[in-house]
């Protein structure tokens, strides 16, 4: 049986996020993502208008959509800004379009490009503001996909 937090627990853990971390989590547990597919999440998959996200290659190497809530819209836009202010000087010195698929460096060969957060990172994000907010529950990015099936 998962795992399952409740709705207290919930609130009390992302008061504890921040920036991007909390964006992962509002991810997992609003869109029932995977922290693998919020992690490899492109600009060009998220379609604010529709409030839809495009899941490439996720669980069985499936693509889906899934919607998003608006209540983050604004969060979205802002890393959306941030990934494009970081991405543009890259282009302009050389480096890579993008994150690619394996199949992209067979035919292309290798592509520098930038990746700005490990799985690991978000673990000790997670961990710590689990730890910050008492919750009883043993809690990791999978929990709050359990907690979105069961919403």
């Amino acid at each position: 049986m998962p795992t399952v937090l409740s709705p207290d627990e919930v609130a009390s853990i992302f008061p504890n996020m921040e920036g991007e971390y909390w964006l992962i989590t509002a991810l997992l547990y609003g869109c029932g993502l995977r922290i693998d597919e919020a992690l490899s999440l492109r600009i060009k998959n998220i379609d604010l208008k529709s409030r839809n996200l495009l899941v490439f290659n996720g669980k069985g190497l499936k693509d889906q959509y899934t919607l998003n809530p608006g209540n983050f819209r604004e969060n979205l836009e802002r890393q959306i800004a941030q990934a494009r202010s970081m991405h543009e000087p890259d282009l302009a010195d050389g480096f890579g379009p993008t994150s690619v698929p394996a199949s992209m460096h067979k035919k292309y060969g290798p592509i520098v490009c930038r990746h700005d957060l490990h799985r690991s990172s978000y673990s000790r994000q997670m961990r710590q503001a689990v730890l910050v907010s008492g919750a009883a529950t043993r809690v990791s990015a999978h929990t709050f996909k359990h907690a979105f099936v069961y919403l």
